[in-house]
């Protein structure tokens, strides 16, 4: 496969993105975007996804990686995140997929949070069919009383830090300033009951029947094992599930046959 890493949008708007092209004889009408989790859940994934780009671009997929404004190597105010903008970047990131790989479809999906996104962002994708759901949070408000839980264990960890943290501005959380309009928009975010997907691939499934949609195929995975989200001594460490990716491929690769 071939990589090409560049910035689209407009001065200011900037988005960093990381195309993986297929190499292969065959070439899918269907293209995949890859929306990544936050804080420290980016760094701990971000050689997976990198992973898993390449493996779905063995088989054909054309896959788009990217930063949100104001995160990575992107442009925009990191200080003040809002949800709107990253909605309008993962669609505006969709349509630069189509547009330059000339697919017909795109799959969104995402680990944690960026699966979360992905699911709020399919309705202004006209070209959406399929999202895969990677141990995707299940609402913005439990996410944030998680993330604020294992930021008060890792600053009062005495096997890490001499004395217990308190200096941190009342925004950030594990090292990422959330603002306080990004958390509001957060907990008042909700997933679409109705949508155009025809399939949602899920690993690691927690899913409830409320949870189903009518006339949209789930596929369910039981992932390679705990990622350990709540777990302050893990937070440094870098993710490696072959596993998942295997099923993410191969469900891909039966879905889009």
């Amino acid at each position: 496969m071939l990589i090409e890493s560049f910035h689209v949008g407009k001065r200011g708007r900037r988005r960093y993105c990381s195309l993986h092209r297929p190499t292969t004889r065959l070439v899918r009408s269907t293209g995949v975007v890859l929306c990544y989790p936050l804080g420290h859940e980016y760094f701990r994934s971000h050689r997976l996804y990198v992973k898993l780009a390449d493996q779905l671009a063995k088989l054909g997929f054309p896959v788009m990686r990217f930063d949100y404004l104001g995160t990575g190597d992107s442009e925009g105010d990191a200080g003040h995140p809002r949800l709107e903008g990253w909605l309008v970047d993962i669609a505006e990131t969709a349509e630069e997929l189509v547009r330059s790989e000339q697919v017909s479809n795109v799959a969104l999906g995402g680990l944690r949070l960026g699966g979360f996104l992905a699911q709020l962002a399919a309705e202004r994708v006209p070209s959406a069919r399929t999202l895969i759901l990677w141990d995707t949070i299940a609402d913005g408000d439990h996410y944030l009383a998680e993330l604020s839980g294992l930021h008060d264990r890792m600053s009062r960890d005495l096997e890490r830090f001499p004395r217990p943290r308190n200096e941190c501005a009342d925004a950030e959380l594990l090292g990422m300033n959330y603002g306080s309009a990004f958390r509001d928009d957060l907990c008042k975010a909700s997933v679409p009951s109705s949508t155009p997907l025809e399939d949602i691939i899920v690993i690691n499934p927690d899913m409830k029947p409320g949870d189903r949609r009518p006339n949209v195929r789930v596929h369910e995975y039981a992932g390679g094992g705990d990622y350990g989200w709540q777990d302050s001594g893990r937070i440094e460490e870098v993710i490696v599930d072959p596993v998942s990716i295997r099923q993410v491929a191969t469900a891909m690769n039966t879905v889009h046959a």
